[in-house]
């Protein structure tokens, strides 16, 4: 993990974009237009949690995974004693821990401001959404081998899933079509699993988010194990 942290001094700028910039600019939006009511604070704040997880996932995590497939690096990590599975595993819980001190002041907020707070549930939701999210980041970036496609499309892809998610903007107020839109996107269930823990998710709409994303999480560990499998050098294989 050491290792790790010291090579994201090469990707500064796109850690900070991802972690800090595009949740805090959606956040900083959305709340100019509330009041002091709790329950739009609880709102905004779980959509809060859920973009920094896409943006710590999608935006460096991404983007870390499909530098590792170019063949000069994984020649440089051939040389090390450590699975395939080990170096993924330990980027993912790296870049988890990027996020993890804004998810912490909000669930804290969350807690004193929130009459319906669940700390059970939302214990639960949050490791599940980041277990989650989290694989399907590294399914992306070992699907996409390109790294110079990636620096495009996984940026664009972390904005496109938020603004697909009913993260800061109530979804019953939209058009049905557009509704059924935000249902297909995943991180709209992984923010209705979240909103649970806040009273704010009715339990049938909880049970739906849950069945989806379990089933969801079993096709992307079957994939990204297979990925993971097919990874060979010349060197090594390990």
């Amino acid at each position: 993990m050491l290792f790790e942290i010291k090579g994201m001094k090469i990707f500064w700028l796109q850690i900070f974009m991802s972690l800090f910039v595009m949740p805090t600019a959606f956040l900083f939006l959305a709340l100019l237009r509330i009041g002091p009511d709790s329950e739009e604070v609880a709102f905004l704040l779980s959509g809060f949690i859920v973009a920094s997880l896409v943006g710590s996932f999608f935006g460096a995590l991404a983007l870390r995974i499909c530098n590792l497939m170019q063949i000069e690096v994984l020649e440089l990590y051939s040389t090390f004693a450590l699975s395939k599975g080990e170096i993924i595993s330990n980027m993912a819980f790296t870049y988890a821990l990027f996020a993890l001190p804004q998810i912490l002041i909000s669930i804290v907020v969350l807690a004193f401001t929130s009459p319906s707070f669940n700390a059970f549930l939302m214990s639960f939701s949050i490791l599940w959404v980041i277990l989650l999210i989290a694989l399907l980041a590294v399914w992306l970036g070992l699907v996409v081998r390109n790294y110079y496609y990636a620096l495009g499309i996984f940026p664009l892809l972390a904005w496109i899933s938020i603004l697909l998610t009913p993260a800061y903007y109530d979804m019953a107020k939209l058009n049905p079509i557009f509704q059924m839109v935000l249902f297909i996107n995943p991180i709209t269930h992984c923010l209705s699993l979240l909103r649970i823990g806040l009273g704010l998710t009715p339990p049938l709409y909880f049970l739906w988010s849950l069945l989806y994303t379990s089933i969801l999480f079993g096709l992307l560990l079957i994939l990204t194990l297979k990925r993971i499998k097919d990874i060979y050098i010349l060197e090594k294989l390990f």
